[in-house]
């Protein structure tokens, strides 16, 4: 892929998660049919059907992902005959039918939808509330999905997922308050696989934030992250972590915020390689050249510390620089140039044939005639270079073209599409790649 999506992300969160979980079929169908009637027993609301809290919102839609490689890796094969060699498989190819009855009132919306295929089954529900007395504030969320066995692919296990998010503030005056959040979430799966374990992971943490007149606000983080895997302790881990955000200040026609992030995470017994310490600090500046061109530039250097190196784990550094200079000519339009530049580097020379680095730009083209209609269309030309030949990485050449637009169609229908191509071409054509994703859907909500 190219080195736009392989930027590594700190990733140390997730929405929290608390979860009872049931074992069989019949456990699964029983709580989906509860959930069915959790909206039953909110209150009712005598209204006309524009101010109803309830909409029906049902919807279709396709997903797909696919990618095409060789099933050799040798300078030997005759380029002729590559095309025998060449293989295209489907990862993701589903159509689905949905619908979805929300309720939505004030700083409460809980809702529920069913996704149905011709394969599988599955079910998310969300529960979303907002409350405020005095000085005291909580945000809380939930999540539950629900997914069946899938009849087209053994790996594809029925899971049940819960999460929960809890997130009490206290105003202590204008500028300073402080806040807590919790977080959990539980995986529980049918059928264990190597690619489907079960897993329960916790997160706590502690702030404080300050709000200003010269910048949006400073936020000072600290917190813990636990993951326990009953099946595999390798992938068990403790984590304690600090940040630091600063953001939006202004200097003249420029208003700038920063990051910066240290988390430290311990393994268990058996897989103490995996120890490591990383910090990662991002910089990002927007300035105003006048009123219809901004510039925003942004930054990220990233650090791998492991407590033990070796062949698999092994310190390293990542930077990545990005740049994008926009011009709206009308109200309707919007054109840009957007540039990045990324590269990583092996702290041991062992493993220098992994540094390399990588540049890419396109332009960005958005159309917004009016407020229920966008649509973007973002191609990207690049290279990826590496400091030394090997026998794992080879220098390639890649294009890419994102479109994703969405549009509503009167009151009643929306329209979502997002498409990505992607192809690599290497020194080596055998390690040759293309990726083609596509996602469509069709949402019709009505009001009660």
């Amino acid at each position: 892929m190219s080195f736009g999506a392989e930027c590594a992300k700190l990733g140390t969160g997730g929405d929290v998660v608390v979860a009872t979980i049931m074992n069989d079929h019949t456990a699964h169908r029983l709580f989906l049919a509860l959930l069915f009637l959790v909206p039953l027993v909110l209150p009712p609301v005598s209204a006309c059907a524009g101010d109803s809290p309830w909409v029906i919102t049902p919807g279709i839609g396709h997903d797909q992902f696919e990618q095409t490689f060789f099933l050799e890796d040798s300078l030997a094969v005759d380029p002729d005959s590559l095309r025998l060699l060449e293989r295209t498989i489907e990862e993701l190819k589903e159509s689905y039918v949905s619908l979805e009855t929300a309720y939505d009132r004030g700083a409460t919306r809980i809702s529920n939808t069913v996704y149905a295929t011709d394969a599988a089954w599955r079910n998310v529900a969300d529960a979303h509330t907002r409350h405020r007395a005095g000085c005291f504030s909580v945000d809380a969320r939930g999540r539950l999905e629900w997914k069946g066995d899938d009849d087209r692919d053994s790996l594809s296990s029925a899971y049940l997922v819960t999460q929960l998010s809890a997130t009490p503030r206290m105003e202590l005056n204008d500028h300073w308050e402080i806040f807590t959040r919790g977080d959990w979430e539980k995986t529980d799966y049918d059928e264990g696989s190597l690619y489907g374990l079960d897993y329960t992971r916790g997160r706590a943490r502690l702030g404080v934030r300050y709000s200003g007149d010269l910048l949006e606000s400073i936020e000072l983080t600290i917190g813990k992250t636990s993951r326990a895997v009953p099946d595999s302790s390798r992938l068990s881990y403790d984590e304690s972590w600090l940040s630091a955000e600063a953001l939006y200040w202004s200097f003249g026609p420029t208003r700038w915020s920063a990051s910066l992030a240290y988390v430290s995470r311990q393994c268990e017994a058996d897989a103490e390689e995996r120890n490591h310490d990383r910090g990662v600090f991002e910089l990002e500046s927007r300035w105003q050249i006048s009123s219809v061109v901004e510039l925003t530039a942004l930054g990220e250097l990233e650090r791998w510390d492991y407590q033990s190196e070796g062949n698999v784990y092994y310190d390293f550094t990542t930077g990545q620089a990005e740049g994008m200079l926009k011009y709206r000519p009308t109200e309707n339009w919007q054109l840009g140039i957007d540039g990045r530049l990324r590269w990583e580097h092996a702290g041991s020379d062992a493993e220098a044939d992994d540094n390399f680095s990588a540049i890419g730009a396109g332009p960005v083209v958005s159309w917004q005639p009016n407020v229920r209609v966008w649509i973007e269309l973002a191609p990207r030309w690049g290279t990826r270079r590496y400091d030394a030949a090997s026998l794992v990485y080879d220098d390639f050449r890649f294009a890419q073209i994102d479109v994703r637009a969405d549009a509503s169609l009167g009151d009643h229908m929306t329209v979502t599409l997002a498409a990505s191509y992607e192809e690599e071409r290497h020194d080596n054509p055998t390690r040759d790649a293309e990726y083609a994703y596509g996602s469509f859907a069709v949402r019709f909500p009505f009001r009660l």
